[in-house]
């Protein structure tokens, strides 16, 4: 899959972000909940360009029901900001898999320290 010139992120899995037409609802970033399990995801053979974004993605679940068996192979994203330096991340919260090395950029232990993803 190829993606070019995202708004926003090109990789998210985590809640649901919005707020319903009679404006309930969380908005933009909302609090993980524990009651929703997230596994047995895989994105596989993913190149983005051109993001307007710092950020390659968001990765986020709930520390007490951490996403499980994500796997993140030959997934590459650079943005806008690439070629001046800006070093890409993603925004990860408890969240447990595998990622190829080919893959970039790699997931770090999460601002929770709970994200754990092994190199294969």
């Amino acid at each position: 899959m190829t993606i070019e010139d995202p708004i926003l992120w090109p990789i998210y899995i985590g809640p649901q972000q919005q707020k319903e037409p009679n404006g309930i609802g969380d908005g933009f970033w909302p609090e993980t909940q524990p009651l929703i399990t997230i596994s047995d995801i895989f994105l596989r053979n993913i190149t983005s360009t051109g993001g307007f974004l710092p950020h390659a993605g968001i990765l986020r679940c709930n520390a007490s029901n951490p996403c499980t068996n994500i796997v993140i192979e030959d997934v590459s994203v650079e943005s806008r900001y690439s070629n001046d330096g800006l070093q890409l991340d993603y925004v990860c919260e408890s969240m447990q898999g595998t990622v190829t090395k080919a893959s970039y950029p790699l997931p770090d232990e999460g601002s929770d320290g709970l994200c754990s993803f092994e190199q294969i």
